[in-house]
C-alpha cells in the first residue's frame, strides 16, 4: 500500500465517521421534535460539538489535498529525471553517465 493509498484510506474513514455523527444527530433531532422529547433534544444540542469538528475535518482534508498535490509534483519531477536518465543511457550508454572525479578530489588535503 502506498503512502497515497494510506492517506486516502484515513481520510475516507474520517469522512465516514463524520457522516455517521451527522446522520445520528438528524435522526435524534427528528425524534426529539416529533416525540417532544426534551432529554433527547438536549442530547442533540450537547453533542453538537462533535459535529462542529467537521471544520477540523475540512481543514485536514485541505491539508491532505495539499500533501497529495506535493506528492504528485514529486512523482512528476522524478519521472522527468528518469526520462532524462533513460535518454542519456540510450544515447551514450553507461559510460556517459559515470563521472570520474579528479584525482585531487579523492586525496584529502594535507595541511602543512
Amino acid at each position: 500500500m502506498t503512502i497515497l493509498d494510506e492517506e486516502l484510506q484515513r481520510l475516507n474513514e474520517k469522512i465516514r465517521r463524520m457522516g455517521c455523527l451527522v446522520e445520528e444527530a438528524i435522526g435524534n433531532s427528528i425524534h426529539a421534535l416529533t416525540d417532544r422529547n426534551n432529554v433527547l433534544a438536549r442530547k442533540v444540542i450537547n453533542d453538537e460539538h462533535l459535529i462542529d469538528a467537521r471544520k477540523s475535518l475540512e481543514e485536514q482534508t485541505h491539508a491532505a489535498n495539499q500533501r497529495l498535490d506535493e506528492m504528485q509534483e514529486g512523482v512528476e519531477n522524478d519521472h522527468a529525471k528518469l526520462t532524462k536518465l533513460a535518454e542519456a543511457l540510450s544515447k551514450n550508454g553507461v559510460e556517459g553517465l559515470i563521472a570520474i572525479p579528479e584525482p585531487k578530489a579523492l586525496i584529502p588535503a594535507i595541511s602543512g
